[in-house]
């Protein structure tokens, strides 16, 4: 595998293979692709097929999406049945992918492929760990990377706003100039399904995480060089890093100007 700067290039990336609509495949390794949230929830993963949370959509915008991006050091928050960490491998090579998820249990599947491909130095599970939990957060990255910054974050873990928002304020500092932080499924409580709609949906008491998407948007557009640019998908929100230097840990309402309010939730 050829690198350029520690990363792959483009062409030497295996590609997509769709044998179906739901099943993918990428160096020999098989997928079932799935925004169901009931297939999800009884579809186990395994060696052979693992769980891919994602509609084939989203696989392939995310793919498009980083086309030509270095990520040789990611932190993923969110692994449920393995499937996104094993694409974000695949799709990346990088030499360091920490995976994070508040389930204490291991994922079977995901240790076989990594026993399988001998990647025990490369993907670094961290079980039992709270996303919010920005202290405990701190000392995996000590662990694991020391000084060195984070080039893509993916939180797909909690989906909650202030959960998702306290892990912002931890990691975006954590990145490189040009670094990215994915927030996937920003738009739950905007989803066209019964399940999220229906009597104020299954969250209802929960503020959406649209109100972060757009809290990032009013840093983007105080301080350039705080957030370089935000690009929101349907199924993902993409949040880049401006060059300026940055706290430890960012107090977000005080990183951008709103005529002296503070900002509350919208939605």
């Amino acid at each position: 595998m050829v690198r350029s700067n520690g990363a792959v290039r483009d062409a030497e990336r295996a590609p997509l293979l769709w044998l179906e609509d739901d099943l993918l495949e990428i160096d020999g390794q098989r997928y079932l692709t799935t925004s169901n949230t009931q297939t999800m929830a009884t579809t186990p993963s395994t060696p052979e097929r693992l769980l891919l949370a994602k509609a084939r959509d989203h696989v392939e915008c995310f793919s498009e999406r980083m086309r030509g991006f270095r990520a040789d050091a990611i932190l993923e928050l969110g692994v449920f049945k393995g499937g996104s960490t094993v694409f974000l491998h695949q799709m990346f090579r990088p030499s360091t992918l920490i995976a994070v998820d508040i389930d204490p249990d291991p994922v079977p599947a995901l240790d076989a492929y990594i026993e399988r491909h001998r990647l025990d130095a490369v993907i670094r599970r961290h079980y039992g760990v709270d996303q919010s939990d920005g202290p405990r957060l701190d000392a995996i990255l000590e662990a694991e990377l020391g000084d060195e910054r984070l080039d893509l974050v993916v939180d797909d873990a909690s989906h909650a706003y202030p959960e998702t928002r306290a892990t912002f304020e931890s990691l975006f500092p954590r990145l490189r100039p040009g670094g990215r932080y994915v927030i996937e499924d920003w738009a739950w409580a905007h989803f066209d399904q019964d399940l999220w709609q229906r009597d104020g949906g299954y969250w209802r008491e929960r503020p959406a995480l649209t109100n972060l998407v757009v809290e990032a948007m009013i840093v983007l557009g105080s301080f350039s060089d705080i957030v370089a640019e935000v690009h929101v998908e349907a199924d993902f929100a993409e949040i880049t890093r401006g060059a300026r230097d940055l706290p430890p840990r960012l107090d977000l309402s005080s990183m951008y100007l709103n005529r002296g309010n503070r900002f509350r939730p919208l939605l």
